[in-house]
């Protein structure tokens, strides 16, 4: 069995929490930024007919930005980085370690469960972030999250390994199972302008130079589709909190049964 490695080494880059609602929610009469945040939205734009509904700005006194995406079929929460319109990275973007991250996520979003639509399904993102000093410190490292995987820090480059290890769910839902999706891999910055358009950061590359690198992982903790309705509201909390529990255990101990 893998060892447990402190939680703290992450830095996250996005945390999302993805609602697949059984009805197309009432956008008309939303206000769950308001009651989430306690202050209005820097941008909103309401699509009616459509039944979209984007709104987003900067939360805990500019730590980072949080957006909301409501489309008839998908409910998204997205907390990252604030980026600058033009902006030299030196850096990652990331906006806190994962544990901060995790309690701000709880509390910003716990609470708004209660107003939750009734969902047949619901999924914890998140990207995490850690830097190391080189491209074989990276393939090193994420060799020791992945024991299954056999990897030669010297000579490897473009790894990316990605395995789903299902797992039933402890939340009291009868029958559920819990996806538990991750992306490995070792990335590499190297003179990067970020041009933010429409709201969506893109990348340049300026030029060819060593740059940085960190090891990344991508998880995506979902429940799988259930034949019979909705989860019970009362089981929302406690399934969001085994969510963000196995994305917690991939970050200490990596790829595990």
């Amino acid at each position: 069995m893998a060892a447990k490695r402190d939680l703290s080494v992450w830095r996250v880059e996005t945390l999302r929490l993805t609602v697949f609602p059984a009805a197309a929610p009432d956008i008309s009469g939303i206000k769950w930024w308001e009651d989430v945040v306690g202050e209005p939205p820097e941008s909103k734009t309401l699509q009616v007919r459509a039944g979209n509904l984007q709104e987003t700005g900067p939360v805990k006194g500019g730590l980072c930005n949080l957006s909301l995406d409501c489309r008839p079929q998908r409910i998204d929460w997205l907390f990252s980085p604030i980026l600058k319109e033009t902006q030299e990275l030196a850096n990652f973007p990331t906006f806190a370690t994962f544990p901060d991250s995790l309690r701000l996520f709880e509390e910003t979003l716990i609470p708004w469960l209660e107003q939750c639509p009734l969902a047949s399904r619901i999924a914890f993102g998140v990207v995490l972030i850690l830097a190391v000093a080189d491209r074989k410190a990276g393939y090193e490292l994420i060799g020791q999250y992945l024991p299954s995987v056999k990897l030669d820090p010297e000579n490897s480059k473009d790894f990316s390994f990605q395995i789903n290890r299902p797992r039933p769910s402890t939340s009291g839902i009868s029958n559920l199972q819990i996806n538990r999706l991750s992306r490995w891999s070792v990335a590499r910055l190297s003179g990067i302008v970020v041009q933010v358009t429409s709201g969506e950061p893109t990348a340049r590359v300026l030029e060819s130079t060593e740059g940085l690198h960190a090891c990344r992982v991508e998880l995506d903790i979902n429940t799988a589709p259930i034949s019979d309705g909705t989860f019970p509201k009362e089981n929302l909390a406690a399934l969001v909190r085994e969510l963000l529990g196995l994305g917690v255990e991939i970050a200490m101990s990596g790829d595990i049964p």
